[in-house]
């Protein structure tokens, strides 16, 4: 199990979030997310202090977001309803 905590929002140890994950940086990951979705705001540069509780080890992580952008399209219908193939 993981324990993920933000000393820079005034939590300790004691306030950590907990997960089920393979790795510190996967744990960071999901504390990351989840907090975007409970506090309504990205976690963009801050650090969490992620314990893993298998090996008694605690490490920090800086949040950092990657936007990728998605394209779409959609097809165009010439004035008669069909398609605009030429």
């Amino acid at each position: 199990m993981f324990r993920v905590w933000c000393p820079d929002d005034g939590e300790t140890e004691a306030d950590a979030w907990e997960c089920t994950t393979w790795c510190a940086d996967a744990a960071a990951e999901e504390w990351a997310e989840y907090y975007h979705e409970t506090q309504g705001e990205a976690p963009d540069g801050m650090v969490v202090s992620v314990r893993d509780d298998a090996v008694g080890l605690t490490t920090r992580h800086r949040i950092s977001i990657e936007v990728v952008p998605q394209y779409n399209a959609t097809i165009l219908r010439d004035e008669d309803g069909g398609d605009d193939n030429g």
